[in-house]
């Protein structure tokens, strides 16, 4: 997990969370991941550590900056109903460029509901029985930004719209649809901070002393920030060497501050 995105997770503060405590955080990873880490594991000078490790195969230790970290089975794999690897699932599952997860413990909720309730006497004991009929909601990541995943790359525009059509807030008829957010949870714009990873554009090629907007947005895609789509930020405070991007609060909310210097 990177070190940027775990300081910021435990400082966050915005309207609906405050802060977290780290011990409240997890994670996990595919078993093909753990056993890139027990590999690099024997590369450290550390004698038995090492030669523990390469007989093993597990990693040193099961925690990453103080975070519990377990192997999933689940990660790295996809799971395609109606057949050998999805047997008894309804859905698809398409878990394979999915390498670990982070995780709060808090950030999922089911909320329930009781629709009825009927008081009783017991025929034995003539104590009162309390009978209830409660309807339970799908499982709603109630607090989305406490969670992170970890892949290879991050996902394009189009990998982006595809997972997020899969809510059922957005189409409750759709078939494939796997999750459900949270009413407060707009589904239809994202945090320029989620999307902008490499915030340090690096050198790039300017027409003239300052970059123009296209040039700045070029090289955001073309750096790895995949998932932003173009025209659809502002740019301001430009100089030779930085600029401040802002969303359009339609697509995208919030700002970035880039960083760069000229080819």
């Amino acid at each position: 997990m990177n070190k940027f995105i775990y300081e910021k997770l435990i400082k966050k503060v915005d309207d609906i969370t405050v802060g977290i405590n780290k011990a409240d955080l997890t994670g996990a990873c595919g078993i093909d991941s753990s056993f890139n880490l027990a590999k690099a594991f024997t590369l450290l000078n550390y004698g038995q550590i090492a030669a523990n490790t390469l007989a093993t195969g597990k990693i040193y230790t099961n925690q990453i900056m103080g975070m519990e970290f377990y192997e999933s089975f689940y990660l790295e794999q996809d799971f395609i109903h109606d057949t050998v690897s999805g047997m008894h699932l309804e859905k698809d599952y398409k878990l394979l460029d999915l390498f670990g997860v982070v995780y709060n413990r808090y950030m999922w909720g089911m909320p329930i509901s009781f629709t009825k309730v009927r008081n009783k006497l017991d025929n034995a004991t003539d104590n009162i029985r309390i009978i209830g009929k409660a309807l339970y909601a799908l499982p709603s990541a109630i607090r989305p930004d406490l969670m992170y995943i970890i892949q290879e790359k991050m996902p394009t525009v189009d990998e982006i719209k595809t997972e997020r059509a899969k809510n059922y807030k957005v189409d409750a008829t759709n078939v494939n649809a796997t999750y459900q957010s949270t009413d407060y949870d707009n589904m239809n714009i994202l945090d320029l901070q989620n999307i902008i990873y490499y915030k340090n554009l690096w050198k790039i090629t300017m027409a003239g002393a300052i970059p123009t907007n296209d040039e700045l947005e070029t090289i955001i895609v073309n750096i790895g920030n995949n998932g932003y789509e173009k025209g659809k930020a502002e740019f301001g405070n430009i100089t030779s060497t930085s600029a401040t991007m802002t969303g359009n609060n339609k697509e995208y909310y919030g700002t970035v501050k880039l960083e760069f210097t000229k080819k």
